[in-house]
């Protein structure tokens, strides 16, 4: 019996390692394959939220098209680094458009980011490369979102994500394995 019961918990820890092996790989490609996107506004006053909305939309609708038109993300990050000067740019001429005076600092660079999920997309806990456009003080809310992914099955441009074409339309993406822990959490009684 002992030893039937060795070889259970032998087999039983052995899944455990080849799974967590195998979720640890696929985090870190999906961390690889995309590019986060992040506009923090200066408050969480409205007229900053609002501000801040602005920023993202002028941004994206000036690096959509070439984003759009790469395939590796290697790439869109050359793409995106050589091109920080011209997004500080285009961020700062809205700014000054709506007689906002607050400064602006755009970064490209990998950073730790926790768990994020909306309607439309569920990203884990990791090291993300991330656009980031800080408006003012940066003490406000973000807006967060994915400029750049890598060609996944099912998903549509990720420029789609705000879903003017409602709910329905907007892109999935999603692990597994947090849609499992998910369930597994509301299925546990709260401590």
């Amino acid at each position: 019996m002992k030893t039937f019961f060795r070889r259970v918990v032998i087999c039983i820890l052995l899944a455990i390692c080849f799974w967590t092996g195998g979720f640890l790989s696929d985090r870190q490609k999906l961390q690889e394959s995309l590019i986060r996107f992040h506009v923090v506004a200066a408050s969480d006053a409205p007229a900053d939220q609002k501000m801040k909305l602005h920023v993202r939309d002028a941004v994206l609708k000036n690096i959509e098209k070439e984003l759009n038109a790469l395939s590796d993300p290697k790439q869109a990050v050359q793409y995106l680094r050589s091109n920080l000067p011209y997004i500080q740019k285009t961020a700062e001429e809205v700014l000054q458009k709506k007689g906002c005076n607050n400064s602006v600092a755009v970064t490209l660079r990998r950073e730790l980011l926790g768990a994020n999920k909306t309607d439309t997309i569920a990203l884990p806990t990791g090291i993300y490369q991330t656009l980031r456009i800080t408006l003012g003080e940066g003490t406000g809310k973000n807006w967060w979102g994915v400029v750049f992914q890598e060609a996944v099955p099912d998903v549509q441009s990720v420029f789609a994500m705000e879903g003017d074409n409602g709910p329905d339309s907007a892109p999935q993406l999603r692990l597994l394995i947090v849609d499992l822990l998910d369930r597994i959490r509301n299925i546990m009684p709260a401590p």
